[in-house]
This record gives C-alpha cells, structure tokens and sequence, in this order.
C-alpha cells in the first residue's frame, strides 16, 4: 500500500522549512520540497498540491482496512489521479477538488471527507473508465460548491460529475450540497446500491444521460427542479427516497419502472409532476410493479402499463391547496380503512398512490385532509 502525507511545518522552525513537504512511501523514502506547490509523480497518482496541510479525521476507519493508494486532503489544494484502481481519501480543503483523468476503471473510498470546491466540480472523472464511489462505513462526507453565474450552470459542473458511469455504494452518508448545479451528475449511466445520501441541489438531484438505477439506500433529495432525472431509462428496485422539489419528482425521458422501495415525492405544481415519463411530446412507458408510492405533484397523471403487477390510483384533493400549505393526508378505501398516512410538506393538485396491499389495475380511493 503506497501512502502519500503532506505536512505543512508550522511553529518555531526557520522561514526556509515552511513550505517543506514531506512525501513518504511503503519504503520509508522521504523526499523534501521546498515549493509552495508541487506536483508529485508516484507511480499510481499525479497530485498537485498547494499549501498542504494534513488533517485528522475522527472516527473513521483505518486505512489498513482499505486496498489501494491513500489521499489526504490539503486545505488548499487540487489533487489529480492519473491512473485507476482503489483511492482511499480522507480529510478536508476549503478551496480543491479531486480530479480523475484516466482510461481505467476507478474506485474512490471516501473516509471521512470534506470538500468546499469553488472550481466545480468536487469530485470529477474526466477519463473513460468508469467510477465506484464507495460510502465508508460508520463516516459522513461533505462535499459543497460554490454559486457561479447562470451562464456557468452547465450539467459538468455538478458537485460530482463523470464522463462516463458512475456507481454509488457503501453503508456511510454522504451529504451534497449543489449551489450552481446538479448534486450528481453522469453522462452515462448512475447506479445508486447503498448508502445515505442527504442531497440539496440548486437544480437537479441526481441525473444522468443514461440509465438510472436504484438498487438501495436511503435518498433525501431537495431540488430546485427534478430530484431524479434520466435521459434514458429509470429503475427503481429498492430503497428509501423522500423528495421535494420546484420541479418533476421522479423524470424519465424514456420508460419509469417501479419494483420496490418505500418513495414520497412531493414535486410542485402547474406544468410539473411527482412522477414523469415525457420528453416534450413523447411519452414513455410506466410500470408499476411493486413498493409503497406516494407522489404529488401538479395535475399531470401519467398512464400506467397495463402489464404492472401492482394496484395503484391518481387521487385529486377535495379541495384546493396553497402551494405552500402543510397538510396531513389519509387516504381512505372504498370499506373504510386507511391505505396509507403522510404529510405532505407542500400543496398538491394529484396525488399518486400505489401499495402492495392494492390489486393490480387502478382504484377509486378518498383523501382526508388535516392541516399540518
């Protein structure tokens, strides 16, 4: 395993030591620079660094317990990989980012990071290779950027952005804050297996040119417009998402499907739904097979395939709503019983409720209302 430690030599040492770097691998060689930034070579990472400064992180675990090339951040500093394999980061920069340029496929283990990045994005993978952003265990991440001016709002300047596909595991939390533009971004596919993810977007949530899948994990999303966006296709099989957005809930430019999970999607009005499967004036396909839903939204109803395996209703409020009131919701079967309970946190003008306690076709179902 090959280590890589910056330290910045503070305290009563001479002038000439403050800018001293000291790089230590495996074999215990150290070299001394003496340049405010550097760029190192080592045979698995290019990293250029400026005014570093090593950070502890408490509570995360050891780097022994990780198989691959061991980053710590700089207070001030930008670190780039050229090549792939595993990448093992830890610490803090208030003015950096990590860069990825390669053909190979990587995997980057965040343990214990935070990054505040004004030269978006955060996290990037610029190469073909494809990336796995695996969540450590028992750590939380932050990863922040800047708000740039709308002309520089572009889909490459999410938080975390890929050329290629991404692939988001691990049982830790990561929290994104998207100030100029997506949380997350790919232009190919995104697979979301695992992990806590707490994400404020400034436009969408998590977004992709291709596929997006989501196998598991636990999903809060505020988005100033979608929270989940596909070009292609959408699948959902499992996991825990709870969406507000100014936008579409749950978008797909191709086919929406809905095997399992637990979603509550609360979308704005007007032209806007909680769930959405348009791209202009073409429609894909809805297959609602399996998981409890709950989606608000405008009134937009989308038709549902009659291939899904699972009963679902489109239910209108018995009154209309501010879009900002809060409203406690029971929704009430035909004999009496409640289906379901929530509160939304917005007005809506349609709901979208599907259970597994519900037959497959539609359903007449009622709503009761309660302020919040």
């Amino acid at each position: 395993m090959k280590k890589i430690t910056c330290l910045l030599l503070l305290g009563a040492v001479v002038l000439t030591a403050c800018n001293t770097l000291s790089i230590t691998n495996e074999t215990d060689v150290a070299t001394e620079i003496t340049d405010v930034t550097t760029e190192i070579t080592s045979a698995a990472t290019t990293t250029a660094i400026t005014h570093a400064s090593e950070i502890t992180v408490e509570n995360a675990p050891a780097e022994e317990d990780f198989n691959g090339n061991i980053i710590t951040l700089n207070e001030n500093g930008t670190i780039e990989i050229n090549e792939g394999g595993t990448h093992i980061v830890s610490g803090a920069t208030a003015n950096g980012r990590i860069v990825f340029n390669t053909s190979e496929d990587i995997l980057i283990v965040l343990n214990g990071v935070d990054i505040i990045s004004p030269l978006l994005p955060a996290i990037e993978f610029i190469g073909t290779g494809n990336a796995t952003i695996e969540i450590a265990d028992n750590t939380t991440n932050n990863l922040t950027d800047i708000k740039v001016k709308k002309k520089e709002r572009v889909n490459e300047n999410a938080v975390i952005h890929s050329n290629s596909s991404v692939v988001i595991t691990g049982a830790g939390t990561l929290n994104i804050t998207g100030e100029s533009r997506s949380t997350v971004y790919a232009e190919n596919d995104i697979i979301v297996q695992n992990g806590t993810l707490n994400l404020d977007s400034d436009y969408e949530g998590i977004a992709c040119d291709g596929e997006l899948i989501i196998n598991g994990g636990r999903l809060n999303i505020t988005a100033k417009d979608d929270a989940l966006n596909a070009e292609n296709n959408l699948v959902i099989n499992d996991g825990y998402i709870y969406a507000v957005t100014k936008g579409d809930g749950i978008d797909s430019n191709g086919d929406l499907t809905i095997n399992g999970g637990e979603l509550y999607v609360f979308a704005a009005l007007k032209k806007n739904g909680g769930l959405d499967i348009s791209d202009g004036d073409v429609y894909g396909n809805f297959y609602m097979n399996g998981g409890i839903v709950v989606a608000t939204g405008g009134n937009n109803p989308i038709p549902v395939d009659g291939s899904s395996t699972q009963g679902y209703s489109w239910i209108e409020p018995p009154r209309e709503l501010d879009k900002k009131e809060v409203v406690t919701v029971q929704v009430i079967a035909g004999n009496g019983d409640e289906v379901v309970s929530f509160t939304a946190p917005k007005g809506f003008e349609l709901l979208f409720v599907s259970l597994p306690q519900l037959e497959r076709g539609g359903h007449a179902l009622e709503l009761v209302l309660d302020r919040g």
